[in-house]
Formats: structure tokens, sequence, C-alpha cells
């Protein structure tokens, strides 16, 4: 089976995304033959190791097609409700079963009950085979990134069926070959997936968790594509959802974590509230009733002798520090979850929150993160809270948590779900304010907007082409693609004029 399986990545590695259909015509009849004429009883019973089964033929074509058995009976599930795919092979294979309707109306979140059981059921017996895929992958591959820089699409060209499994684990394609090239040097990674993925690949000989000491061990051209990977990465962040989301879910494209998604909900006081999440799953777990129907006075959160002196004091940033000096967090911020009226800014803090540009709602979720500790690099929030006599540094901020705090800082239930709170109306009015649907756009830890456009380019003296990401902010100049990869290759030390005259002598030699 490995064997095959092998054989089958590197066919639909080679054969490019035109001839692909052609290509699953000829294996996957008896995949569609088994599921049109199978007995389906996931939505009536809990499925057991038997319903797993498949004939050898199935099993053999599957193969080729590089799909595993899991991802096929569990994918099943979801089409006989009439899920819609957005991953290409699974589009086509079930576009051609008999009895399969495509429902618009059906996303994720719609899936519940005894198929929703059986679906989580196989997943978890389908992630040992996505792990065992990635490593074959890894292990059949002809790396190069030790030798040459990443300079044309084919370089990050990844077949759909490890895409598929890379999906499902969360990790980016250009993450994959980033942290490949750290793997390659035997470093042991403190993310347990990722650390799972390359203990199945034969060359992996895990050394040194010290990535200072690894990153000392890369020569120039190794550097170099864990830079080029990065700025791929822009890329593969726009594609980062590929599954369709329930009714009132949106999601918005962020630098260096993926996806925030954004739900947007109805509270017990009818008006539109919108919650953030780095997880799904989450987000939709969030119940609107935990809003409550309090009416809060942003005029009283400070007592009437700050309020006097906050009025009387000149500087709007010692407005600031002074109001979040004394407003009251303990009893309130973390334990009430905020409605409208808690998002209100005091009228004695208006000139000051306009003359120094800062959001409402960007400080307020700011104070949940400095009242635990924060580290800030904001160059606008942070002088404010630094100042304040309760602020302590503690912690960086991890960008895929869902508080952006390492993983083990606990904070309350209700400071996350007025982080959430705030960060979603935030980022939903920013997204109306660009006027640009994602996946145009993406958005940094601090809110602020990233147009992103690609420019496409001809390094590879074999005439293939690189597609470069171009992300810059509103009214900022648009980057130069070329300039781009140059500073790359020239910040880590890699001749690049050098390499693209001996590869051409290379490869035009004798004409």
């Amino acid at each position: 089976m490995k064997k095959a399986l092998i054989a089958a990545l590197i066919a639909s590695f080679a054969i490019g995304a035109a001839a692909q259909s052609e290509y699953w015509s000829l294996y996957a009849g008896p995949v569609i033959k088994f599921l049109d004429s199978k007995a389906y009883a996931g939505d009536k019973r809990a499925y057991t190791e038997a319903d797993l089964a498949v004939p050898d033929e199935v099993q053999k074509a599957l193969d080729q097609l590089g799909l595993s058995r899991f991802a096929v009976l569990r994918n099943e599930i979801w089409a006989r409700h009439g899920y819609g795919f957005k991953t290409a092979v699974l589009e086509w294979l079930y576009g051609n079963v008999a009895w399969y309707e495509r429902d618009p109306a059906f996303g994720m979140g719609n899936l519940v009950g005894i198929p929703a059981r059986n679906a989580d059921w196989i997943k978890k017996l389908e992630d040992e085979w996505d792990f065992q895929n990635l490593g074959w992958w890894l292990d059949a591959r002809d790396y190069s990134g030790d030798l040459n820089p990443y300079l044309s699409d084919s370089d990050y060209a990844i077949p759909d069926s490890v895409r598929i499994s890379a999906n499902h684990l969360g990790i980016r394609p250009s993450r994959l070959l980033l942290n490949e090239i750290f793997a390659r040097k035997g470093y042991i990674f403190p993310d347990a997936v990722t650390n799972r993925v390359f203990k199945t690949c034969f060359w992996y000989k895990p050394k040194c968790d010290d990535l200072d000491a690894i990153t000392r061990k890369l020569n120039v051209a190794e550097r170099s594509n864990i830079e080029l990977c990065l700025l791929r990465d822009k890329l593969d962040n726009l594609g980062t959802v590929n599954y369709s989301l329930p009714d009132g879910m949106t999601w918005i494209p962020t630098i260096d974590y993926g996806a925030v998604f954004i739900r947007e909900i109805l509270g017990p006081d009818w008006k539109a509230y919108r919650y953030s999440s780095t997880n799904l799953w989450h987000s939709l777990e969030f119940d609107p009733k935990a809003i409550g129907s309090h009416e809060t006075d942003a005029e009283a959160l400070v007592d009437e002798p700050t309020r006097r002196a906050i009025e009387a004091e000149k500087d709007p940033k010692k407005k600031l520090i002074l109001f979040f000096s004394k407003k009251r967090y303990a009893g309130y911020v973390d334990t009430v979850v905020f409605n409208k009226t808690d998002m209100i800014v005091p009228s004695y803090l208006e000139a000051a929150i306009d003359s120094l540009d800062i959001d409402w709602y960007v400080i307020l979720r700011k104070e949940i993160h400095a009242h635990n500790g924060a580290i800030f690099t904001d160059p606008k929030t942070g002088p404010i809270f630094q100042a304040c006599p309760w602020y302590k540094a503690k912690y960086n901020l991890s960008p895929s948590s869902l508080t952006r705090f390492p993983s083990s800082v606990k904070i309350s239930k209700a400071e996350l779900a007025n982080f959430s709170l705030l960060e979603g109306e935030d980022l939903s009015r920013r997204r109306s304010f660009n006027d640009t649907d994602p996946p145009s756009v993406e958005v940094d830890l601090s809110g602020a907007w990233y147009k992103i456009e690609t420019e496409t380019i001809g390094i590879d003296p074999n005439g293939e082409p690189l597609t470069v990401p171009l992300l810059y902010k509103s009214g900022e100049e648009r980057p130069d693609a070329m300039e781009i990869i140059r500073r790359i290759t020239d910040e880590q030390g890699f001749d690049l004029d050098s390499f693209i005259e001996v590869q051409s002598e290379y490869f035009y030699v004798g004409c």
C-alpha cells in the first residue's frame, strides 16, 4: 500500500491541475461505484469498525487517488446531507456520485446528533492516517532546500491528497515546507502536531529543542528559503479556511496565525453583536444569553474625584492613563459579559480618543491583556497601560491561542467573552471600512489592515513563474515583487545574481 500511495502522490504532483480530473477518472471508478451502491446507516446508529471496511478494489483505487477510506467514509456523512466541498478531489468525487445533491444552506455546524458523532469518531481514526500520509510524502519528495532558494511556484506545489491531510491537522503547506528545513537539522518542535508529523519521517533525527542553536547551523540557502516560505505563507493564509461556514459566520485572514472567525449573533437585547475566535467551534459554542440585559453607565466607571481630574487634565494621553488607572476592573470586566452599554466612550474621554486616533474597542480589548500581564509592543496603547500603577509585564502574546496569551495563562470566562466580543466588533467594522471582502485583505494582531495583491515574476532560469504576495497598508506605495525577493536573499547573504548565472549556464548549455 505504501509504495502505491507514494507513486500516486508523485503522479498527482506531476500532472498539473488541468489534467487532474482525467487522472482521477482513471482510478475513481471503483470508489464511485461503491458509494453509489452502499447501504448508508450513518444517521441511524453509531458506527463500528465494520462500517469502515471497503472492498480490495476500492482500497487499491483509493491508494491511487491518495485518499484514505477514513476520509471518504467520513465525508460521505457530510455529502449525504448536501455539504458542498471546497477540496478539489472531494468535490469531483462526490459530484460523480448518483445520490449526491449539493445543498448550499448546509454547512459547518449543521451536522448534529448521531451523524456528527460518527463523523467525529472517524476523524480520530483518520488523524493517524493523515500523519502517515504527510510523512510518506516528505520521505518521497526530492528535497533541495539546503541547495537552492525556492524561486518558482513548483517549489511550493503539494499534491491535493497531502493538502487534505495537512488541512485536517491545521498545517498550511508553506509552514510544512518551512518546518521541514528545521526538521532536517534535527529540531525538536514544541508543537505536538508538528513534532508528530516529522516523527513519521525515516530521515528525521530529533537532536535539539534550541531554535537559536538550530538556526545557527543553517546555510544561506536554507535561511533564504525560510524567509521565502514565510512570504509564501501570505498566499496560503488567504485559503486557510477551505470548508463552508454556517450562516452568520465569516472569517478574516490574519498575519501569522491563520484565520479569525467572526460570528454574527443577536443578544438578548436584540442588538447585533460580533464574536471572534481563532477556533471555529469555540465561536459556535458561545451562548448569546451570556451577554445579559444589564445597563452600564459609562460615565460612572471611575469615581467623581478621578472624573474631575480627567476633565482638568490637558494632555489626552494622561487623561487615558488616569482613567485606566482608576477604572473598575475586578468584579466588572472579569465577571460581567459585555453588551453595547459597556462599549460606550465616556463623554469626558471622547476628545482625547479622537486626538490620539485610538479605537475604543481596541483599547478596551488591550485593557484585558494589560490586566493579565501582556508585554506590549503597540506604540499607541502600550505606553498608556505601562503607566498604570497596577500593570506588571509578564507574557509575550501567542497568536494562535483564543486570547493570544500562552496557553498556560488562565483568564476568567467573562474576560475571554469580553475580549472576543470587542475583537469581533472591531474587526467587523474595520472590514466594512476597507470595502473589500476576505480573502483580499489580512489583519495583524494590533488590528492594522493590509491589502493583498499578487505579482508573477520569472527568476527561475528554467522559465517557471513565481507568484509573489504583495502586502501593504492602504495609502502605502505598492511594493515591487522582484525587490522583495532580492531583499530577502541579500539579507540572508545569498548571491542571487551569481546563482541565476550559474543556473542559466546549466539549463542552456549546448543550445
